[in-house]
């Protein structure tokens, strides 16, 4: 208001209604502390020490869990936005993400296989459960395969996400795009983060933190969020969209699925390998 008066030399020579109109609320505020005159949010946790912002939150300062789960969440419930956004950076920062993300899928997937087994085996045959439980050697046995199938698994999908960026922009420069491998491989290793969320120690996050319903929403990550973020990723990358990104989403699907099924049989290989050793 002071800056109007100052611009007549009375209040009541301005025109009408010009108070009103200059008289409004800051339209841009910042989008970390919330604030319409921040003159530059320093928190260093989203800005980093140069002052850019940290688009990836698991690349920025701060706790390992906060920075996973709000990655994870990301990906997820923001998928189309993350990946269709998603810049350049470091492979090493995202293949990190995409081993503990893998670690913890899977960890959490075959303990609440083997758990509900050893269930089923107790209820069932409870005179053989026990002796197997009671003999040292087969619980040495059952440790190590578990072992072994955490870390043959982890290491297939981190490969098969890391194979399907890779697919994703030779297939995307067949269609005569520009490629983009390291924003591509990236986009496949934070992709890790769908497993996670659809995983039982997932589910039970979910749970927690948002209740019944939420966990029942976890089926459309499983089944509609890969298409729709790897759509977003082909629309705001490579600028392909239609029957084109369709085609290149179908061609880069087809080498994954293909190396996958290789990568199985050889996780399936070493775990028989690990129960009989």
């Amino acid at each position: 208001m002071a800056t109007v008066r100052k611009l007549f030399e009375d209040e009541d020579d301005a025109p009408a209604g010009e108070l009103e109109l200059l008289d409004f609320p800051a339209a841009v505020v910042c989008a970390t502390c919330g604030a319409g005159d921040c003159p530059g949010c320093a928190d260093e946790r989203v800005t980093g020490h140069s002052g850019v912002v940290v688009f990836v939150p698991w690349e920025r300062a701060g706790g390992v869990f906060a920075r996973f789960w709000a990655t994870t969440r990301a990906s997820t419930d923001g998928a189309e936005a993350f990946f269709s956004g998603l810049p350049d950076g470091p492979l090493g920062t995202a293949l990190s993400f995409a081993l503990v993300a893998e670690v913890t899928a899977v960890g959490s997937s075959l303990g609440a296989c083997f758990a509900l087994g050893a269930a089923v085996a107790w209820a069932a045959f409870p005179a053989w459960a026990a002796y197997l439980w009671g003999e040292s050697a087969a619980r040495l046995a059952f440790a190590r395969v578990f072992v072994v199938m955490v870390a043959s698994f982890t290491w297939l999908l981190v490969a098969a996400h890391a194979l399907h960026g890779w697919s994703l922009d030779r297939a995307a420069a067949r269609a005569g795009a520009k490629r983009a491998t390291s924003r591509a491989l990236r986009f496949g290793l934070y992709a890790a983060g769908w497993d996670v969320a659809t995983s039982p120690l997932g589910a039970l996050v979910t749970l927690v933190s948002a209740g019944p319903r939420a966990v029942l929403g976890l089926t459309t990550h499983a089944f509609r969020t890969p298409g729709r973020a790897t759509s977003a990723m082909l629309r705001g990358l490579y600028r392909l969209d239609g029957a084109v990104a369709a085609e290149a989403r179908a061609r880069a699907m087809r080498v994954t699925m293909a190396a996958s099924v290789v990568l199985v049989l050889a996780a399936l290989a070493l775990s028989a390998l690990a129960l009989r050793a």
